[in-house]
């Protein structure tokens, strides 16, 4: 029993012992410290193992080399200025003067949607599925040329021909007899141009046929629109400013300012970046088209260019290379469109009521 006093004596005198070891640690600590309260505290945290309070920040001392920040406001009397010298630019095709003007209008911050988008291209491989995903609603039918059905073409040609020339038959005098042959004539040299030359006769049958499929439209139909509203809308925001544009019936286009490319093009080989830029402006219209429509038939004459310019390339680029650049190039244009549809509605706009080119870009700007 004395030894299990003794036991249980020692058990809570070493107790005892290990509570009052932090108060005599700490009255240790003030005694030692009593100037600086808030770093003894530290210390004494310290030693029991408990992690120090983090201190207060001293108060960063103003930096004589820093300036302040200043925002500069936009002055509307130097936006209107600087608009005014963008539309004498385009009216008289000066690329340079139109480059300069708008890059001055996106210093004075009147333009912050200019060249916005041109560092963030990056090519990469692109298949048909995400040409898909981008939006393109028939993107197997890029570049695929048209299914011509020649065979009913021709019977087509040679029914109509042969109902005219019995229907003359029965003119009176010397009409009855030549006009028979005239239309006979009619059917020989189609025959003749669509065994020698049949591009020849392709060229013509589309011209007609597009020609009629506009006029259905009206002027600046909505495909049209679309489609050069794409490539104005895509080289704005690439850094690439247009000087024109035409909604015109077998004139439409949209006229690039080559002096944002250094040189003109015809005297220079394109590095990558250079390629990549042109190439996505290229497909803008097409990609246009392929998000609002299954068919894309304004994209002949884009390819072609593209075509060119990737003859044009520093680097060469295969054919597998080529094709690839050109699906990455159609993605991207409609990733540009889609991402600014107010942009792109105002634009439109502006241009199906035959606006400048300084007014498409103000209805770009504006955009909310």
């Amino acid at each position: 029993a004395a030894s299990t006093t003794r036991a249980a004596a020692l058990r809570s005198g070493h107790g005892a012992a290990r509570r009052a070891r932090p108060l005599r640690l700490r009255a240790a600590v003030h005694a030692s410290d009593d100037a600086g309260k808030a770093d003894s505290l530290s210390r004494l945290d310290a030693l029991l193992g408990k992690p120090a309070a983090p201190a207060a920040p001293a108060p960063a001392a103003p930096s004589q080399e820093e300036a302040p920040v200043v925002v500069r406001e936009v002055d509307p009397a130097e936006v209107s200025s600087l608009y005014a010298r963008l539309s004498g630019a385009c009216s008289e095709a000066d690329g340079e003067g139109a480059l300069a003007a708008v890059e001055a209008l996106s210093e004075a911050g009147a333009a912050p949607r200019f060249a916005s988008l041109k560092s963030s291209l990056r090519r990469r491989g692109c298949s048909l599925r995400d040409l898909k995903m981008a939006g393109i609603k028939q993107p197997e039918s890029i570049g695929t040329p048209e299914e011509r059905d020649d065979q009913g073409f021709l019977t087509t040609v040679l029914l109509v021909c042969s109902v005219i020339a019995v229907a003359a038959g029965f003119l009176p005098g010397d009409w009855g007899f030549f006009v028979p042959y005239l239309v006979g004539g009619v059917v020989l040299v189609v025959l003749a141009v669509g065994s020698t030359a049949p591009g020849l006769l392709y060229a013509v049958v589309d011209n007609v046929t597009g020609a009629a499929q506009r006029a259905g439209e009206g002027p600046g139909g909505e495909r049209t629109l679309k489609h050069e509203a794409g490539h104005f809308l895509v080289c704005y925001m690439l850094g690439t400013p247009a000087v024109g544009y035409s909604l015109d019936m077998g004139e439409e286009h949209t006229d690039l300012a080559e002096a944002s490319l250094g040189r003109p093009l015809g005297l220079k080989l394109l590095d990558d970046a250079e390629i990549d830029r042109l190439a996505v402006i290229s497909m803008a219209g097409v990609a246009a088209e392929g998000l609002s429509f299954d068919e894309v038939k304004g994209g002949v004459g884009d390819l072609f260019t593209l075509q060119r310019l990737m003859g044009r390339a520093r680097n060469g680029l295969k054919a597998e290379q080529q094709q690839s650049l050109t699906r990455w190039a159609v993605g991207e244009a409609a990733k540009i469109i889609r991402r600014e549809p107010a942009a792109y509605e105002s634009l439109q706009k502006a241009m199906a009521a035959g606006e400048s080119v300084a007014d498409c870009v103000k209805a770009i700007e504006a955009a909310r």
